[in-house]
């Protein structure tokens, strides 16, 4: 992973949005930069309980091939996104 590469989990939506547009990097290398700054930081912060790695691989691929014909599905194609579920039990 080359140094860019390495900090391409700290860019914004617009900035990925602009990137993936001027083939300056790909959805597939954002999603490599962002897994390996999880795999870094989550063990101490435990913020990421499940993540689906392959789901996100074949839909970063996806996204990259709909950059590469110029088909992307909008502004968003491509963008990373965490959901959260907050779950409560009653005693």
């Amino acid at each position: 992973m080359s140094a860019t590469q390495t900090t391409l989990w700290t860019l914004t939506g617009s900035q990925l949005s602009a990137g993936y547009s001027s083939g300056a990097f790909t959805p597939v290398e954002v999603l490599k930069s962002v897994l390996a700054r999880l795999d870094e930081v989550n063990p101490r912060l435990n913020a990421v309980v499940t993540i689906d790695r392959e789901a996100a691989g074949k839909a970063a691929v996806a996204s990259q091939e709909r950059h590469r014909l110029k088909s992307g599905r909008g502004e968003f194609d491509g963008i990373l996104s965490q959901s959260r579920t907050a779950s409560s039990s009653a005693a």
